[in-house]
């Protein structure tokens, strides 16, 4: 087929066909759906598997050809929109929710049922849609590795938060979700998921799916931390009476850059041993105390403002703050009064 414009080649493209010279697209072409043939031998017949669904979402597949009325919907009309007699609702009802949906689970109500759990903690999260079709994917990945090798899965539920987890790490590198985190989230929906699952969980993600990732430093949650505390009410009130008219972003800036100093100078040996969360907040709190030191005024945070911010305990703060970062801070004041004697 010629162009009649300039005498070019026709080619099909998905708009149509095209000319591969000028461009101009001169019809629409409607081609069948791809599909994938699994052949029966005993029936020599295609099977309902051949359509192909983006996603495989309950939601697209389709083994009738289309629905009944709208998804999850159980009310039916006619032509008219005239309701169905009782007798008639309880039929389709049954024709829609019962052979329909049975028939496009074929199998696989576990993995929906994955992919939907999947999908609900990932909006519970604030998780990107890539971070969650990553995850979908190592657990897709992990779970065919394992049956070929002819082991048995022992949690598919402990599974996708493993996965949730790890691609939270690589899409959110500058404020990923915390193991904690994922867990309760997933116990506050009805799923029993723990710390140590995860951690069981972890070997067979870097086995089957080769993944080498460094661990995260306490760094990576001051931004994440620093947002919750500038939105903090109670901070806020905290921070208008000891401070005044002075602009709370330009506070936060101040602090965030002195708690990436404090962390800097803690060795790495002690970083490794602490939580980095935790030990994150408690540079927060440290941060504030050396700025109140050095401007003369009185401290904006204490340990129970900034627990009820961050969600970290009190006692934890104390602690990580007293055990690490306060032994430090008095060898860096020792070393100033040392140079400043001279």
């Amino acid at each position: 087929m010629k162009c009649p414009s300039c005498n070019g080649n026709l080619i099909l493209a998905r708009s149509g066909y095209t000319c591969s010279s000028c461009g101009v697209v001169h019809g629409v072409e409607y081609a069948d759906d791809d599909y994938f043939e699994t052949p029966n031998e005993r029936y020599h017949v295609k099977s309902s598997k051949q359509f192909i669904a983006p996603g495989k979402q309950l939601d697209t597949v389709s083994t009738l050809g289309s629905f009944i009325d709208f998804y999850k919907l159980g009310f039916f009309f006619d032509n008219k929109h005239h309701a169905l007699t009782p007798d008639k609702q309880v039929l389709f009802y049954r024709l829609k929710f019962t052979q329909d949906y049975l028939s496009r689970l074929d199998r696989q109500d576990t993995r929906y049922r994955i992919v939907k759990i999947a999908r609900i903690i990932g909006d519970a999260l604030d998780l990107l849609p890539d971070a969650r079709r990553r995850a979908l994917y190592l657990y897709a990945k992990v779970v065919s590795s394992t049956r070929k090798e002819g082991c048995k899965i022992p949690n598919h539920v402990s599974l996708i938060a493993t996965a949730l987890y790890i691609a939270s790490r690589e899409y959110s590198s500058r404020a990923p979700v915390t193991v904690q985190e994922i867990c309760s989230t997933f116990r506050a929906r009805g799923h029993r998921v723990h710390c140590k699952m995860i951690l069981r969980d972890l070997p067979a993600f870097k086995r089957y799916c080769g993944l080498k990732y460094a661990v995260h430093g306490s760094k990576v949650y001051l931004e994440r931390l620093m947002n919750t505390l500038s939105i903090d009410p109670v901070f806020l009130d905290r921070f208008r009476c000891r401070r005044g008219m002075q602009e709370v972003p330009q506070f936060i800036n101040t602090l965030q850059a002195r708690a990436t100093r404090i962390l800097d100078a803690i060795p790495r040996p002690a970083r490794l041993a602490r939580n980095p969360f935790i030990l994150a907040a408690a540079s927060i709190y440290a941060a504030d105390t050396v700025m109140a030191r050095a401007t003369g005024t009185k401290r904006v945070l204490t340990q129970a403002i900034l627990a009820h911010a961050t969600g970290v305990r009190d006692y934890s703060i104390r602690d990580h703050y007293g055990a690490v970062i306060k032994p430090i801070l008095k060898k860096v004041t020792a070393i100033k009064n040392a140079t400043s004697s001279r």
